[in-house]
């Protein structure tokens, strides 16, 4: 009995330094997130002081750089994600049916801390001074709103739609403004709601190939500029895109999404 105990003693911490002890033999990780980790921390600082948040920062250093963190990482988002349906990153949402969303657009998402009536004439009536300043030099001014991903395509969003305070988001409380201020807006929302097929990415926080040249079709028709549409070109859907939400929450686990490619972009590479 004391020897199976003895044994499961060093087992345990025998596992529990491994990612300890593994940095002195495996290669420095790399973070899937992004921002810049930190360095190791200095005894003094540089104005020749000892540095008395030492502890706390190595402490820091060792939680981005402890050896199989992207192992851990992954295995743990996949537990939560697969199992329990919920992500272990701050920064992303588990969707439902593989669909992942940026979590900074919950707020907006829910209706909940939204911009104040005095923020939202504060950003109209600055955009409508650089405007009349551009017009005075005859340059076009054009304002335009990334639509989220969640505004369009809300039907994989977990049960957090039943928390929604009110429909109304700062995207729609804004071109009010805007209107108001007499500020030249293309409304990408209005252009991607009027499309059938799903334009952003499953697993990304941004729209495909086909979802950007929509875009850039709106805003230069917007502004009267000559322009290549692809509207009615044809082509291909393949699934070998790597979404950055997904490099976030799986970072050795990631699952190939949709990506578009038009057949006149592959003519125009071959030529080269």
């Amino acid at each position: 009995m004391k020897k199976g105990k003895l044994i499961y003693s060093v087992l345990f911490f025998a596992v529990c330094l491994c990612p300890s002890v593994g940095m002195l033999i495996a290669k420095p990780e790399t973070s899937s997130e992004n921002r810049q980790l930190s360095e190791f921390p200095t005894l003094k600082t540089e104005e020749g002081k000892w540095n008395v948040e030492w502890l706390s920062q190595a402490g820091d250093y060792f939680q981005e750089h402890f050896a199989f963190r992207n192992e851990l990482v992954t295995g743990n988002a996949l537990l939560h994600g697969k199992l329990l349906e919920t992500s272990t990153a701050d920064g992303v949402i588990q969707g439902k049916n593989g669909w992942l969303y940026y979590k900074d657009s919950l707020d907006d998402y829910l209706g909940q801390n939204l911009l104040s009536d005095r923020s939202l004439y504060n950003i109209a009536h600055m955009l409508s001074m650089t405007q009349e300043a551009l017009n005075e030099k005859d340059v076009k001014f054009l304002f335009t709103i990334a639509p989220n991903k969640n505004s369009l395509y809300g039907e994989n969003m977990p049960y957090y739609d039943s928390l929604k305070i009110t429909d109304e988001t700062n995207r729609e409380r804004l071109t009010k403004v805007l209107e108001q201020e007499n500020v030249s807006y293309a409304d990408l929302y209005q252009a991607f709601t009027d499309q059938d097929e799903v334009l952003y990415h499953a697993r990304d926080s941004h729209w495909n190939n086909k979802g950007a040249a929509l875009a850039a079709d709106v805003l230069m028709t917007a502004l009267n500029k000559e322009h290549d549409s692809y509207t009615d070109e044809p082509y291909e859907v393949r699934k070998d895109y790597t979404g950055d939400l997904d490099t976030m929450l799986y970072p050795l686990a990631t699952t190939a999404d949709d990506e578009v490619y038009y057949c006149s972009s592959w003519q125009d590479q071959q030529q080269f």
